[in-house]
């Protein structure tokens, strides 16, 4: 609070000039995070709010994969359950299976060499 208070006095907040906004000051304490180009993507209207939250969840990678559950100690077998190969996280379930890169291809329309996302 008392960090709030310096602000308060030191950006002349208290000075008739400038009313002091709750805006402002919570832009001051939180400081400014760089925009991130995806949000969009994201958040927009045509999107529905269940699939953008979905959508925000994967792209802060999230998810409670099998991997993220090991470790914290929920579960034991952290194996992917389509192609039992490696241990499900973001990467594998979106880029290195094997399953999902066949699947990719198909609904491209072509030859299952390299998932979609890295073209």
């Amino acid at each position: 609070m008392q960090k709030f208070k310096q602000a308060y006095t030191n950006n002349n907040w208290l000075n008739a000039s400038s009313d002091y906004r709750v805006k402002a000051g919570y832009c001051w304490l939180c400081d400014s995070k760089p925009k991130v180009s995806w949000r969009f993507l994201c958040w927009n209207t045509l999107n529905i709010p269940k699939n953008s939250f979905i959508f925000w969840v994967i792209m802060h990678q999230r998810l409670l994969t099998k991997g993220r559950l090991v470790r914290m100690g929920i579960i034991v077998d952290g194996s992917c359950d389509i192609c039992t190969a490696a241990l499900e996280d973001h990467e594998h379930l979106f880029s290195d299976c094997q399953y999902v890169r066949q699947c990719c291809a198909l609904f491209q329309g072509r030859e299952a060499e390299t998932p979609f996302f890295y073209e």
